[in-house]
């Protein structure tokens, strides 16, 4: 089939709709594996069953995406996926869901079993036998009470009390109603059928074996298995999230020459996880030049180098793989951060940004990214804590303080409001984001000094406000707008919350000569001028667009007024006044 064949499959499950067998069979193995690849996560399922050679396609398909297919189709497709599965990658799944932490999830674990089982018992018995002794041990112990009888004991001494056994020696009987104890029952029977010498180490591990010997024991089995497919240990990871200074790590990238992925031969043969393909696509170079790639077999390590990256991330932040979107949050973390390093080092230019992931680790990408997100926030917590001592952060307003909250944040987020998004944070992802919040950061602590300097702000305004008034809903701009409006009636700077008298005033001000407040602009344009602050000429622009836009806001709204009678201040937006809303 021809490319746009494929790419209108693909574009179709995108859209999510249903290809037929026909429209799969028609397709080459390598363009089903590639259209599985890229289709999202809740059609996989239904791709690969579909195709005429699913067996063959999960075998090409790494534990990961495999993983995330299931847990994303669970119920009836992940039973038939589950059933085609090898039993080694079956261990796999399992070692990526029941546990949290070091800790297993004996629940989930149970829940697995039965779906397992749902596949039908060929699968069940054959993943059974793969599972490490302790892991099961614990599993049995937990849900299972086990005792022996003597040899001189009577059998019959057993038929009561609710045990059971299948040779009259080990009897066993569950401790929770609630579990499924049939498929309990009937995995036993798989080991005392199929394995009684086995059968019989759990039974004896369940009498006699201590859970925390075990738990470890079963905890290094299931981390070195982890580790065969990229998954690292929280300790090996933690220095992908210590900060350095963003020049050094571009020194240091600047000084390979090439470099080297290693693929561990377990992983022979699979494809990589298209990882970059599983967070919200946000159009970012990083994400095109990955695109690009996806259609050239040489770049393969590029994939697994991303695959081990996000394993890195799920590792050093502490996350349990069992939650599929905080493994979906780790993939949109690696691509952001390795996107920002990208842009700051080559720009919009494709060429370079091709060679920089063809000869740099994206390890160290994903560090510049970060430092550079990180160096964002320190460069601004000493101003944040500087100008919180002059103006409180309770006047700066919703917006103001949900930027600043992003910013403060250990891992550093951008809030999206910033360039007309919603009212949202993600993880900082581009050049354009540092310097939006840069230029952000300049215009408030111009802002606040310019208020500061020219307005006269009494103490207890603060705790009137707190007491009278809604405080989050106030702003630079009303503590502006209110002294420029007291400026007026009064010719005094000052914050004072106005009264209807006060308001009405201003209004007859307005009407006998609309241009009264140009004198008070042209007043605190000069000061802009002045302020050390606006030496650099987009704060001072920033400053009086501020300026400008607060006073017409509030002049347009009160020359809509038609009745200077009708004002009340408890409807007038964009002043203090003394009547709270």
């Amino acid at each position: 089939m021809p490319i746009y064949g494929l790419r209108n499959l693909l574009d179709r499950t995108l859209a999510g709709e249903r290809l037929t067998e026909g429209e799969l069979t028609a397709l080459t193995f390598e363009d089903r594996l590639r259209l599985i690849q890229r289709s999202p996560i809740r059609t996989k399922a239904h791709l690969i069953i579909s195709s005429p050679d699913p067996v063959k396609i999960l075998k090409k398909l790494s534990p990961q995406e495999i993983y995330l297919t299931v847990k994303e189709s669970w119920g009836v497709d992940a039973a038939v996926i589950l059933e085609m599965t090898a039993p080694d990658k079956i261990v796999q799944l399992l070692d990526m869901d029941i546990w949290k932490r070091d800790r297993i999830d004996f629940g989930k674990f149970m829940e697995w079993l039965q779906i397992l089982s749902e596949g039908g018992g060929r699968v069940l018995t054959k993943s059974l036998f793969m599972l490490d002794e302790p892991l099961l041990i614990l599993f049995f112990k937990a849900i299972i009470e086990v005792t022996s009888r003597n040899l001189d004991q009577d059998p019959l001494e057993f038929s009561d009390g609710g045990w059971f056994s299948f040779d009259n020696l080990y009897y066993f009987k569950p401790t929770d109603e609630e579990i499924d104890f049939d498929l309990v029952s009937n995995l036993l029977m798989q080991f005392f059928e199929y394995e009684p010498d086995y059968y019989r180490v759990i039974m004896e591990g369940i009498m006699g074996e201590l859970p925390s010997p075990m738990e470890e024991d079963a905890y290094q089995l299931r981390s070195s298995r982890m580790s065969m497919i990229g998954f690292p240990e929280l300790k090996e990871s933690r220095e992908l999230f210590l900060f350095e200074d963003p020049e050094k790590i571009v020194e240091e990238i600047r000084s390979i020459s090439s470099k080297i992925i290693y693929i561990d031969d377990g992983q022979a043969g699979q494809l990589p996880p298209h990882y970059w393909l599983i967070p919200k696509k946000t159009g970012g170079f990083f994400e095109d030049l990955m695109g690009e790639a996806a259609d050239d077999d040489d770049t393969a390590q590029v994939f697994w180098e991303l695959s081990y990256l996000v394993h890195k991330v799920v590792a050093a932040s502490g996350l349990d793989l069992s939650d599929v979107e905080e493994l979906v949050a780790s993939a949109q973390m690696a691509g952001d951060y390795i996107n920002l390093g990208l842009e700051y080092l080559a720009g919009e230019r494709h060429d370079e940004g091709k060679r920089i992931i063809r000869e740099v680790y994206l390890v160290q990408l994903f560090r510049l990214g970060y430092t550079l997100a990180l160096a964002e926030r320190k460069k601004n917590e000493a101003l944040i804590t500087e100008l919180s001592t002059i103006i409180d952060p309770v006047f700066w307003g919703d917006y103001t303080r949900n930027v600043v909250a992003g910013l403060l944040e250990r891992n550093p987020i951008f809030y999206e409001g910033l360039t007309g998004g919603r009212a949202d944070y993600r993880n900082f992802r581009s050049t354009a984001d540092l310097k939006e919040s840069a230029d952000f950061m300049a215009q408030l602590s111009a802002r606040v000094h310019l208020i500061y300097e020219i307005i006269d702000i009494p103490e207890d305004i603060g705790p009137w406000l707190m007491k009278n008034a809604k405080t989050h809903d106030w702003g630079l701009e009303h503590l502006f707008m209110t002294a420029c409006v007291r400026a007026c009636v009064s010719g005094i700077w000052e914050v004072a919350p106005l009264s209807t008298e006060d308001l009405a005033r201003f209004y007859d001000m307005l009407k006998e000569s609309p241009g009264i407040t140009d004198g008070v602009i042209q007043e605190v344009e000069a000061f802009i001028q002045r302020m050390p602050e606006s030496k650099d000429e987009k704060v001072q622009a920033a400053s009086m667009k501020f300026v400008n836009a607060t006073v017409t806001d509030f002049v347009n709204d009160m020359m809509r007024i038609t009745d200077r009678d009708t004002i009340d201040e408890r409807f007038v937006s964009g002043v203090i006044t003394a009547t709270p809303p």
